[in-house]
């Protein structure tokens, strides 16, 4: 009987998929001009060296109820016209694999699919586009140039690299520690993203989220417009230089320094104490529903304080001169809301239903 290395070994031959794995929905049309099906460690690492776009996805559980199963495929036009090279190298143990991908003319259109056990650990260094799924890991890291896609990613130390594309991340986004950056204009899309750490910074591009229950967040941006919502516990966020903050629907604490740019925060519950600093000479606007005015004690100091209609039960708050707001409550322990700024405050406050219907708006544009 062959041994798993063995049948390994004389798996690696030119096949054509399109007749024998009917169950892969691929994106495209293109031919598959190379494809290699491997039985590994349900837990392997896997290092991609890639000149062209990746895409790797978990291989089908149905299929392959072992969940050992590496599928490799190389896409693109004619077979006379094969633009790049697929190689593939499997340890002894079987417990990693390397993948190099090359581009062999300089306007190929090939892409390259891996199909990979569920547990697979990805080193990614990719030339091109990165587009990962479904996967559920110890580490995934990534490094691009260009875009990074993902969908649905769980695992203990996620990375994510992008020096010439955006980082848009589909779905749930669940980490230990999750660190992504872009460079130049390159922006940040998160869903849903979940877990201990997560450390977002981008350049000029804009960072925004639909919901953050990360326990520690923290957002910065030099230039960037950062669209914050839904942002549960404990957050913190830098603008460099010049950016623009929005914040919606705060559940937890947050620590803002703005060196530049407007302010628009929407806190709608506080727990512990919570800093906005604003060292510019801009803007800041900030609404609080009932229960942040029922629970916290509010201390403002700035060049100019403007009380909200809405909040004109508290011009006794107020000094005389507008630069100073003070909302003590009886509390002998009560949440924090300290505002500092150069600039000029906007005090006021939202009710739940004006939150929710905000972000609704929001989220259509």
């Amino acid at each position: 009987m062959l041994s798993r290395r063995v049948a390994a070994i004389i798996g690696f031959q030119v096949r054509n998929l399109s007749k024998k794995l009917n169950y892969i929905n691929k994106p495209t049309m293109k031919q598959v001009h190379e494809e290699l099906l491997l039985h590994i460690d349900p837990q392997p690492k896997i290092n991609i060296c890639a000149d062209i776009q990746v895409i790797v996805r978990v291989a089908d559980v149905h299929a392959y109820p072992n969940g050992d199963v590496f599928i490799a495929e190389l896409h693109g036009g004619h077979v006379k016209n094969c633009g790049s090279a697929m190689n593939i190298k499997v340890s002894e143990d079987e417990k990693e694999v390397d993948v190099k991908l090359t581009k062999l003319t300089e306007d190929t259109d090939f892409h390259c699919e891996l199909m990979v056990p569920v547990r697979s650990s990805l080193n990614i260094k990719s030339k091109a586009n990165c587009i990962l799924s479904n996967l559920h890991s110890d580490d995934i890291c990534v490094d691009a140039e260009k875009n990074i896609k993902t969908t649905d990613i769980r695992a203990t130390n996620i990375t994510f690299n992008s020096k010439n594309g955006d980082v848009n991340c589909a779905g749930l986004l669940l980490g230990n520690e999750t660190n992504i950056a872009t460079e130049g204009n390159g922006e940040i899309t998160l869903n849903k993203p979940l877990g201990n750490m997560l450390k977002c910074r981008t350049i000029s591009g804009n960072i925004t989220t639909n919901s953050c229950y990360s326990n520690s967040s923290f957002f910065e941006t030099d230039f960037g417009r950062l669209k914050l919502k839904n942002v549960h516990k404990q957050s913190k966020v830098v603008v460099h230089k010049n950016g623009r903050l929005e914040m919606t629907g705060v559940h937890g604490n947050i620590n803002l320094h703005i060196n530049g740019g407007d302010i628009n925060l929407q806190l709608t519950e506080i727990h512990g104490e919570s800093n906005v600093y604003n060292v510019a000479n801009t803007e800041s606007i900030i609404n609080v529903s009932d229960e942040v005015e029922a629970n916290t004690h509010i201390a403002v100091k700035s060049a100019l304080i403007v009380l909200d209609p809405s909040l004109s039960h508290l011009n006794s708050c107020l000094c005389p001169e507008s630069k100073k707001f003070s909302l003590k409550r009886e509390d002998t322990n009560p949440n924090q809301l300290n505002v500092w700024s150069k600039g000029c405050v906007k005090l006021g406050k939202k009710s739940w239903t004006e939150i929710t219907t905000t972000l609704f708006n929001v989220s259509k544009k």
